[in-house]
């Protein structure tokens, strides 16, 4: 995953623990004015604030596994849009790969080299 997309994905959820928290302060002024007004009594409000909390708690794991799919869903669509470039483009140069003097082919050989060092390079980088 990209850093950009790594931020992005902070950020969202970021706001969702923001989120989270707003409501559940919010909630809880609320059962306090309720009982301060009588109209529930603390044993009530303590019950109300455990199902909340119990509630969020299942929307929270709820949204990781939604998280993680949308995660997973994103990086195979990226892969596929991608290769489907790279073989749009690979087969474009194959098909006029002809028309490549004897010097051109060689440079295009010592360029697929070097991609393929910096391709190498990246891999051991990320293994580190």
């Amino acid at each position: 995953m990209s850093e950009k997309e790594r931020s992005a994905l902070e950020k969202v959820f970021l706001a969702g623990v923001g989120a989270v928290a707003k409501t559940a302060e919010a909630a809880s002024d609320l059962l306090d004015d309720l009982v301060k007004k009588g109209a529930i009594t603390i044993e009530q409000s303590k019950e109300i604030n455990e199902e909340l909390i119990k509630k969020g708690e299942d929307t929270v794991e709820k949204g990781k596994v939604k998280g993680e799919k949308l995660k997973t869903g994103f990086k195979e669509t990226v892969i596929d849009a991608t290769a489907a470039v790279q073989g749009s483009a690979v087969n474009g140069f194959v098909k006029n790969m002809h028309r490549l003097t004897p010097d051109e082919l060689i440079k295009v050989q010592e360029r697929i080299d070097e991609l393929n060092r910096e391709q190498e390079s990246k891999c051991c980088e990320s293994d580190e």
